[in-house]
């Protein structure tokens, strides 16, 4: 790849040959919707992957792996490209790392014991379906949240990342890996909290609160408020407009607490 690369020091002379580049993976493929293009790389060198001649289909996701990749070499733009001819010029390898997410996932202290996050699970997504039983490797920076490993099972491309949210902590950092391929994607936040009055802090208002948002910004605390009333109104129609003292629905108190999970990427 470094021989015919853009500027390299057989670019030149192989232009219009066709050659075979030993294993690669996908390393860019912002350009490829608009242009067709992808970037490939051996883990020294890149190389555009063009699609004047051939458009992959379906569009190549990075970490996806190929254990050859062969094209006729052409220099457009100013920059050397591979063209390969059809489907046979990629020979695919094992499934790659595509992505560890989502965005933004929680875990409760005290009560996310070895189990999903929430609202939506931690994920650890590969770029193909697995041939056989694939292990990506998980592990925490921080003993306030622990992980461990996941298999991603054959003919299936994801698996669900359980954790156990153990204490406060500001920033714990996790990292997915397959094979040399790592991502770093998550950073969690751990708080102490109370649970909602009435109801499960993870249902209702909880779920529709945005990923940019924290426990103790105001918009939530508004949230928090609004819940509130809304259970004190419940209680008073209930008693035929009786105060009522209202009773704090989760014993475990400030013992109860978040960790907000966020990708780093």
């Amino acid at each position: 790849m470094r021989k015919i690369k853009t500027g390299g020091a057989l670019a030149a002379k192989l232009e219009a040959v066709i050659v075979s580049l030993p294993a690669a993976t996908v390393s860019d493929t912002t350009q490829f919707a608009t242009f067709g293009e992808y970037v490939v790389t051996d883990n020294t060198d890149t190389l555009i992957v063009d699609d004047f001649l051939f458009k992959a289909n379906p569009a190549p996701q990075n970490g996806e792996s190929f254990t050859a990749v062969r094209g006729i070499v052409a220099l457009r733009q100013m920059v050397s490209k591979l063209e390969p001819r059809d489907a046979s010029d990629l020979t695919a390898g094992a499934p790659g790392l595509a992505s560890f997410g989502p965005a933004l996932s929680y875990a409760r202290v005290g009560t996310t014991n070895n189990a999903p996050t929430f609202p939506q699970p931690l994920t650890v997504q590969l770029t193909a379906a697995a041939a056989a039983d694939t292990t990506v490797v998980i592990v925490s920076n921080s003993g306030s949240l622990t992980v461990a490993s996941v298999t991603v099972q054959a003919g299936q491309s994801s698996a669900v990342v359980p954790v156990t949210a153990v204490s406060q902590n500001a920033n714990v950092t996790l990292t997915a890996t397959l094979g040399v391929q790592s991502r770093q994607a998550s950073r969690a936040r751990a708080r102490r909290g109370r649970g909602a009055v009435g109801r499960d802090p993870r249902a209702g208002d909880d779920r529709r609160v945005t990923g940019r948002l924290r426990a103790d910004s105001p918009a939530l605390v508004d949230v928090a408020r609004a819940r509130r009333r809304h259970v004190d109104r419940a209680v008073r129609q209930s008693t035929g407009g009786r105060h009522a003292t209202r009773e704090r629905a989760d014993p475990r108190g400030s013992d109860v607490g978040d960790v907000h999970v966020r990708p780093t990427r």
